[in-house]
């Protein structure tokens, strides 16, 4: 079961014509934090990236009940126009987590289209084992999310791998055309349905560890591949009252430093 995974995570790499030979962080660029008002983790700037993919141990969410109603653990890919979103998330009640894709437009905040949504937004050709409850993702797997852009097609591909049990999710059905340029990628926590809506918070009396990204990796379009320590900028992305770098308020969830060459980081519910 688990080789199943391994061949296909290989697979969404080698159709780059990647291996996961990265390129050294040695010019490494640290850029000022970013600040949103439902993630916490690590964005990345000053290239365009085709392909992003982090792997996370799920905690237990209900956990967490104290502080949070729900939460999640994504990767995103941005635009100047659009957003788009690959999750696994939870109510902070005793079960599994469930994956859904999200497309956003980036000007107006407006979804434009969702693997859980209906009607007019709902995104299109999505499979039954997104919807259907046949899938979900137990606490304590180590489940990995990855994104990529199909310049050549024009598509978007998202991939959900429990690599504890086997079990695999993908979906291409969401196209946004050729020559798109994704100059953002972001992985981290998140606590709300849109990358702008706000959560309710109540502080823990300690720091307190939510959840680590392990094995990042970040391919751009010319090929280079390599972690949030690369030539490109890195920034952490903090949680906070406002989402706003002009008032940057309380802090309230946020990663800590980068390690494992800038492939890992952990995100930490602050008091």
């Amino acid at each position: 079961m688990r080789s199943r995974v391994i061949v296909a995570l290989v697979s969404v790499l080698g159709s780059l014509g990647a291996a996961l030979a990265l390129a050294a962080p040695a010019a490494a660029a640290t850029g000022p934090p970013v600040f949103s008002p439902e993630q916490a983790g690590y964005a990345a700037t000053g290239a365009r990236f085709q392909y992003v993919h982090s792997t996370v141990r799920l905690p237990n969410a209900a956990d967490f009940a104290s502080e949070v109603a729900g939460f999640g653990v994504s990767a995103q890919l941005w635009t100047s126009y659009r957003v788009v979103v690959l999750g696994v998330s939870n109510t902070t009640t005793a079960g599994n987590y469930n994956a859904a894709v999200a497309v956003f437009n980036r000007t107006t905040h407006a979804l434009i289209c969702s693997t859980a949504g209906s009607g007019a937004q709902k995104c299109p050709n999505v499979g039954s084992r997104w919807t259907d409850g046949s899938v979900s993702f137990a606490p304590g797997d180590n489940v990995t999310v990855a994104i990529r852009y199909d310049r050549s097609t024009g598509r978007d591909h998202f991939f959900v791998a429990d690599r504890t049990t086997g079990v695999t999710l993908s979906y291409s059905g969401y196209r946004p055309g050729t020559g798109k340029n994704y100059t953002q990628a972001r992985v981290g926590a998140e606590f709300a349905a849109s990358p702008w809506d706000t959560f309710t918070y109540q502080p823990p009396a300690a720091e307190t560890h939510l959840v680590t990204f392990r094995d990042s990796v970040l391919v751009t379009y010319s090929g280079s591949k390599s972690t949030f320590s690369s030539w490109w900028t890195h920034h952490k992305i903090i949680a906070n009252s406002t989402g706003s770098s002009i008032d940057p308020g309380h802090a309230k969830v946020m990663p800590h430093n980068l390690f494992n060459f800038g492939a890992n980081f952990g995100v930490y519910l602050k008091p």
